[in-house]
């Protein structure tokens, strides 16, 4: 199999299908769902979980890995109250580099307000990078009416494309990007990884009354569409010349040749609402910027409009960051 996500067949097939098995589970699994509800034994109340796993010696991977967990859980309406952390680190590692990455963890989670409650970590032979896991706990905080009718919404994004994914490139490879622009542009784009919570945009649209999110993490903008649509089994008009992206991600996408559409996009969110203007208004009034990217409609078609050109999005294959990062073995 290719390195990052593994295709949406494979993950119906050997994943999903296996894990919807289990008894005890409030929200079954599928894809574009990110975060898990259960009803733990003899206990009324329901919890909540997330997890993700990032490898990679970069600088800030650790600290989006957390932020992620912690996105993922509140873009599905719950409250992170803590997460676990499991690092497994290469036979070459320097105890710095354990360090550093519990520092950025430790940092990660004050900036979200949660607790790591637990963890473990492991030297193993069979890594040849950092491997980090983390999984956010919590519990519901909003009603997800999931069932409501959403065609005919706008598809809102908040943020900027591809924000994690060139954060960490401008870090990781500074000096290779500086054989073409100014540190000072460089560092533009990697001071972006302040960006990543989405925490304070969500907490301003389950005010409004908002349910339908998705955080944008793994396979960009088009993967978050796509899983988006999937969940809701809806399809969508997506306009490729309406979605925020910063001029620094552009160039440095341009420098290694990818997409920044597929690109890491931690710290966008997208949410759908009939009533966009006065959303947008209110995120503004809260220092976030958001725009209408597309509309929801009742068939199956995901349509992506570039001006005159018209092309169908199809399911998320690899991260754009994947083909990036083999820039220095090339």
């Amino acid at each position: 199999m290719k390195a990052g996500k593994v295709s949406e067949a494979v993950l119906k097939r050997s994943v999903i299908k296996t894990v919807n098995k289990q008894e005890g589970v409030v929200s079954k699994a599928a894809v574009g769902s990110d975060a898990g509800l259960f009803a733990p034994k003899e206990n009324t109340g329901v919890m909540a979980a997330s997890c993700t796993t990032l490898s990679g010696a970069e600088e800030g991977l650790a600290a989006v890995a957390v932020k992620r967990a912690c996105n993922s859980l509140a873009a599905s309406g719950a409250t992170t109250d803590a997460v676990t952390v499991q690092l497994m680190l290469p036979e070459t590692a320097e105890e710095t580099v354990l360090k550093d990455l519990m520092k950025e963890v430790v940092s990660a989670c004050e900036e979200s307000e949660v607790v790591l409650a637990n963890g473990h970590t492991q030297v193993s032979a069979f890594v040849t990078e950092p491997v980090i896991s983390v999984t956010a706990m919590g519990s519901p905080s909003a009603v997800m009416t999931l069932e409501e009718n959403v065609y005919g919404s706008d598809l809102v994004m908040t943020k900027s494309a591809g924000i994690a994914g060139a954060a960490l490139l401008a870090k990781y490879y500074r000096e290779n990007l500086h054989e073409r622009y100014t540190y000072t542009f460089i560092d533009k784009a990697a001071a972006r990884d302040t960006e990543v919570s989405i925490l304070p945009e969500i907490k301003v649209l389950q005010e409004l009354g908002i349910r339908h999110m998705h955080d944008v993490a793994e396979g960009g903008v088009f993967g978050a569409v796509w899983e988006l649509c999937e969940r809701l089994n809806a399809g969508v008009e997506l306009d490729l010349k309406k979605i925020p992206i910063y001029q620094e991600t552009v160039e440095i996408c341009e420098y290694f040749d990818v997409n920044p559409y597929q690109l890491k996009g931690d710290g966008a969110l997208l949410f759908l609402t009939h009533d966009s203007t006065a959303a947008i208004k209110v995120l503004k009034e809260a220092g976030i910027t958001a725009a209408v990217i597309g509309r929801m409609n009742d068939g199956n078609d995901r349509v992506l409009i570039n001006e005159d050109e018209t092309r169908f999005l199809e399911p998320n294959r690899v991260d754009e960051y994947e083909k990036a990062r083999t820039f220095e073995r090339k």
